[in-house]
């Protein structure tokens, strides 16, 4: 292994604060500046991919992840490494950076005049579910951002263990609007404070870390990512109704039934902290209605307002573990703060 497949490895990573995981957030630190990552479960993102693609909302996920791929790659990556050659970029620190953190297990770009083509294996979200439109998408949105270009895709083969992208730069003038980084930094701090983080999960094996970068737990795989894709879906609203039934079913198969109702909802404070959401305050009253704090969750890229609803209808999901009668009753946002009651 080399220096830096070393230096990003997952667990060497959060050892050396290249990833920094605190109370309530996870922060990547390593080349791109601090961004706000999350970790979510892959089975509940590619379920909802699949249902939104089944119901005829193909291109608005494709789309959606495009814009989100333009977001990210705009407004986070420093002018410094902007300046480098694209196939440098993904060909030696994009692929070594998303390898180690198990986003993919290979990337490789390969430029022919204005065709370019990315080859990827074993890719988030694909590896799940087989063929989409969505990884296309943010693929595309990516090629756009990097060459300074609108792109279009030309080609796509993909299969769970290995895709091909073909995309076409068409010299059009390529633009997306976005919050200002600053404004992404100071909306994403969060202030030191002592707890249980993402390194004790994996270190007392309530997280368990495969090959140095893959988490799962209780056997099913979480995803890493930046977070504004969840606050594009929920101002998109496609299908988010679906989102607590793909959330229970998920969930159901992995709660330990014979645990009381109050060790169900320790666990979710823990795993919601843990995965990078914020700080976590779970209220029950009267057994009838449950209040969730989250402060400092993660904040987005996009200009539209920031938009929580795919994890709190995700967490009504989980609820629904306890008693099926449970709904969302009120949502309060207020500035670095968010509270979900939920009751029956």
């Amino acid at each position: 292994m080399n220096y830096w497949d070393e230096r990003l490895r997952l667990s060497t990573s959060l050892q050396r604060n290249v990833i920094e995981a605190t109370v309530g957030g996870v922060l990547n630190r390593f080349i791109m500046r601090n961004r706000r990552l999350v970790l979510f479960f892959e089975d509940i993102i590619g379920e909802y991919i699949l249902i939104c693609e089944r119901h005829s909302h193909k291109g608005d996920l494709r789309e959606l992840s495009q814009r989100w791929g333009e977001l990210a790659f705009e407004k986070l990556i420093p002018g410094s490494i902007k300046k480098l050659p694209c196939s440098t970029i993904i060909n030696s620190i994009l692929r070594k950076s998303w390898k180690n953190l198990g986003i993919v297990d290979d990337l490789h770009l390969r430029e022919n005049d204005q065709v370019i083509t990315l080859t990827t294996k074993n890719e988030s979200i694909t590896r799940t579910i087989g063929g989409n439109e969505f990884m296309p998408g943010f693929f595309n949105g990516v090629i756009s951002a990097l060459y300074r270009s609108e792109s279009k895709i030309v080609n796509s083969l993909q299969s769970r263990d290995s895709c091909e992208y073909e995309f076409e730069l068409t010299d059009e003038p390529f633009e997306v609007k976005g919050k200002d980084k600053s404004i992404y930094n100071r909306l994403n701090y969060l202030e030191p404070l002592r707890g249980f983080t993402l390194n004790d999960a994996i270190r007392s094996g309530i997280f368990q870390l495969r090959e140095g970068y893959k988490i799962y737990f209780r056997g099913k795989r979480l995803t890493i990512t930046e977070n504004t894709m969840f606050h594009l879906v929920g101002n998109a609203n496609i299908l988010l109704d679906e989102v607590p039934s793909i959330s229970y079913d998920f969930f159901k198969e992995i709660i330990e039934e014979d645990s009381t109702d109050e060790q169900k909802l320790t666990l979710l404070k823990n795993l919601l902290q843990i995965m990078g959401w914020g700080v976590i305050k779970i209220i029950i009253k009267d057994k009838n209605e449950i209040f969730i704090e989250i402060k400092n969750p993660p904040y987005g890229l996009q200009m539209e307002k920031d938009n929580w609803y795919f994890l709190i209808k995700a967490v009504l999901g989980y609820i629904w573990v306890l008693d099926r009668d449970f709904e969302i009753i009120e949502v309060i946002r207020d500035f670095k703060s968010l509270r979900a009651v939920y009751g029956r």
